[in-house]
């Protein structure tokens, strides 16, 4: 029997779209690697992935449309997963307030984290359009409303309203949207730092309420799942195989997190932490493919008691069709991958080499030269295993495809040239293109984050 009775997947089409055959194509797989629920991130900074019948003006140009979705919801019930819907309704609400229509209540600090303005009327109409079309397209009982990392510094009603003070704006705001939620027949959900932060929160929720505790660090420890049990909520936990500390592919990092938090949640699944969500966050930073043993290892951990050794080289067998000699050598190298892959900090520093903000140093040349043997080792076994796949072959070869990116990466950090640009080139951008509505072009054209696959490959050359 499964440990968690909800095993969650979230994924993130706001910020980039897949293909929408992408997200058909995981139903089956999800069920197989034991997930009960899919939470669509449909709105964010960076668009919206739905047209909702009430604006479809927010929606991106390659935004699931209505019967798509109802299409979606139906195969997913099929095969016992139900579909989560998430709105951002505080922060993360660009998609909103960059439209011509509604600018006015948008955020003009320049703030990482903004707010739409929650105390015009014009937000309650749209949201509760938002909340409405979301109830009447979705059969699960419950709406997710976002709620996470909002700042109403930069709203010019509250730029001199102490810091001591703005939990009690949020405190308003939230309870009208949890309201707005119930008033259209569902359960709300809600991201659980803003609770954290200001615990004063906690008494003005009501209990039904289902609280998204999320944290993406290893080394997790019980306390937030604690603290939301003793205060009366049912809890899941979130953890990360793909955030802000991963580039290319989850690391060390995100492998710590994911394994770590599910451990300290199984003590607690009969005494309030009924789920865990694993959260992949911003499609820019990776290649496809290069998600798909995370998103199972998530999968498997939410629903055994310990970790099976070989779960990795089952995966391979069977997702990639390989023979059991193939399968373990590709699960030797893929495991490896996601070891050695460098956090965040090491890999922007290597990235903008020669600014003076980001120094490198002695030892990191060195640390590169080290991880460029072991990147060159691995892109090596994985082109043995990509010849050899007898199914899903072109995402394994994502899976090469990032390690050449690392081993690309490494040899700016070394001082080396990479061999072999105009192929790897060829080979990365008509995967990204063949997967993705926004081209590798355009997205690079954005001057965006070292975090953008696309940028991060174009200034390693």
């Amino acid at each position: 029997m499964p440990l968690f009775k909800h095993r969650g997947i979230m994924l993130d089409p706001a910020r980039l779209m897949e293909h929408k055959a992408y997200y058909f194509f995981l139903l089956p797989w999800l069920k197989e690697w034991g997930y009960t629920a899919v939470q669509l991130h449909l709105t964010d900074d960076q668009g919206c992935a739905m047209a909702f019948p009430s604006h479809p003006e927010l929606a991106r140009r390659d935004a699931f449309q209505p019967d798509e979705m109802r299409d979606f919801v139906r195969k997913a019930g099929k095969l016992g997963l139900e579909v989560i819907p998430e709105i951002e309704s505080f922060g993360h609400t660009r998609c909103i307030t960059a439209h011509p229509a509604f600018r006015h209540l948008g955020d003009r600090g320049g703030n990482a984290f903004t707010a739409i303005d929650p105390d015009h009327p014009d937000t309650f109409r749209v949201l509760d359009d938002l909340f409405r079309d979301a109830s009447r397209l979705f059969e699960s009982p419950i709406v997710h409303a976002g709620l996470d990392e909002v700042d109403i510094s930069g709203l010019p009603r509250y730029r001199r309203l102490p810091k001591a003070e703005h939990w009690k704006v949020f405190a308003r705001h939230m309870k009208w949207v949890l309201g707005c939620i119930r008033s259209h027949g569902k359960r709300p959900a809600m991201w659980g730092d803003h609770v954290l932060s200001a615990p004063q929160l906690a008494s003005r929720i009501g209990r039904d309420v289902l609280i998204f505790d999320w944290h993406y660090d290893p080394g997790i420890t019980p306390a937030s799942l604690e603290f939301f049990r003793k205060k009366g909520f049912e809890v899941w936990g979130a953890p990360s195989t793909l955030c802000w500390a991963s580039r290319v592919v989850s690391n060390r990092h995100n492998m710590g997190n994911l394994r770590d938090f599910s451990a300290v949640a199984i003590p607690m699944r009969k005494k309030g932490v009924s789920g865990m969500m694993n959260t992949v966050w911003c499609p820019w930073r990776y290649l496809t493919g290069a998600m798909d043993w995370p998103m199972a290892l998530a999968g498997h951990l939410f629903s055994a008691a310990e970790e099976d050794p070989s779960f990795c080289r089952d995966f391979c067998g069977n997702f990639y069709g390989l023979s059991s000699a193939a399968a373990d050598l590709a699960a030797r190298s893929i495991q490896r991958l996601h070891a050695r892959a460098p956090d965040c900090w090491f890999y922007d520093r290597v990235i903008a080499q020669g600014n003076p903000a980001l120094p490198i140093h002695r030892e990191d040349r060195r640390k590169c030269r080290v991880l460029l043997q072991e990147f060159k080792e691995i892109s090596t076994a994985l082109k043995t295993a990509v010849s050899r796949a007898r199914r899903n072959q072109s995402r394994l070869a994502d899976v090469l495809f990032s390690s050449q990116i690392l081993e690309r990466w490494a040899c700016r950090g070394a001082g080396v040239r990479y061999g072999a640009e105009k192929r790897l080139a060829r080979d990365c951008v008509g995967s990204w293109n063949r997967q993705r509505y926004e081209a590798w072009a355009a997205r690079a054209r954005l001057e965006g984050d070292n975090d953008e696959v696309p940028v991060a490959f174009r200034r390693t050359r």
